[in-house]
């Protein structure tokens, strides 16, 4: 089968969008093409082979409506890479997909989809897998909204998918990162932290933490908990307790990771906790509250212990920190 996640992708190696999809009927984009873009129709055609039976396309139907295009035998191993498509987009390069569509987001077909496909052929070969519910307009129009990849970026997704599709600690970690992100998103580049985030979180009054934490209490706890979950998942165990923190730590995969190495906090400072700090002692302080306030269900978890966006943030970045620290060595070895 092929899987399909919608995402545009530039044909050529030029700025982001700037040979996007064309809004002309089906029949007029050839002429377009030859004679006002004066460019060649996009083309599918095989970007990447993961495994001997995985491989990614970038495919296109309607002429230029253009997909990231999975081939692989095994549906879980489609849903393997389609979260690591979904991760790298989302939390390293900020652009977080819609987790509330009615559709599926990863869509089947038994065919790679060509150029010369219009809407009509594309919702058949579609229906060619036998849901509950037909395929309607509606999953057309998702399929023909997006983000443009440029070339760059693309290709560093598919480095990224290299790396990552056959670690399943991670692929966990960064599912459940994924979800945390998609509940309560912490999702900020450095210049926006420096400029806006940081001043603004500076002059909070204390009535408006106050606030946002009876408006976003329960949300707040199911972030928390699904990143720490990440964290878990990360260094390969279900779970974490306080006297095994160090053990935990020094048997995962990731040996030049370290109970000393010293972390930087950017969030819990605002909320007094000191700026640096060792990943043992952080794990821990992530552990007395996931144990205080979220997996034991405290309804009146001490105020110390009241999660803010804080502590949501600072455990995403965390986790965010350690699976890149990851990629960045395997960079380093090839």
């Amino acid at each position: 089968m092929d899987y399909i996640i919608p995402v545009y992708i530039d044909h050529g190696i030029d700025s982001m969008g700037m040979t996007g999809s064309s809004a002309l009927p089906h029949k007029d984009k050839p002429n377009h093409y030859k004679n006002i873009v004066k460019t060649q129709l996009p083309k599918s055609k095989k970007i990447n082979t993961v495994s001997y039976d995985i491989s990614i396309y970038q495919a296109f139907y309607d002429y230029d409506i253009g997909h990231i295009v999975i081939k692989s035998k095994k549906r879980k191993d489609a849903y393997d890479i389609a979260m690591i498509i979904r991760f790298y987009l989302s939390v390293f390069m900020g652009w977080q997909s819609d987790d509330q569509k009615v559709n599926y987001f990863l869509q089947e077909l038994k065919k790679l989809p060509q150029p010369s496909w219009d809407n009509d052929k594309m919702k058949s070969e579609l229906n060619e897998i036998k849901y509950q519910y037909p395929i309607d307009d509606i999953l057309l129009f998702d399929l023909q909204n997006g983000i443009s990849l440029p070339f760059d970026i693309l290709q560093g997704l598919i480095k990224f998918i290299d790396f990552a599709w056959d670690k399943d600690d991670l692929i966990n970690a960064m599912n459940h990162l994924l979800e945390s992100s998609f509940l309560f998103y912490g999702f900020m580049v450095s210049s926006y932290y420096s400029s806006h985030y940081k001043p603004d979180r500076l002059y909070l009054p204390k009535w408006e933490l106050e606030k946002r934490y009876y408006e976003n209490r329960y949300r707040y706890e199911s972030a928390f908990i699904a990143a720490f979950k990440g964290i878990e998942s990360f260094f390969g165990v279900n779970d974490i307790k306080k006297h095994e923190i160090n053990k935990v730590i020094n048997n995962s995969h990731f040996k030049f990771i370290k109970p000393t190495d010293i972390y930087k906090r950017y969030h819990e400072i605002f909320s007094g906790f000191k700026e640096t700090i060792q990943y043992h002692e952080i794990i821990d302080h992530f552990l007395k509250y996931r144990n205080i306030v979220a997996a034991h269900g405290n309804k009146k978890p001490p105020k110390e212990y009241e999660l803010n966006e804080d502590n949501i943030y600072e455990i995403q970045l965390f986790l965010t920190g350690l699976i890149s620290r990851v990629y960045h060595e395997f960079k380093t070895a090839q």
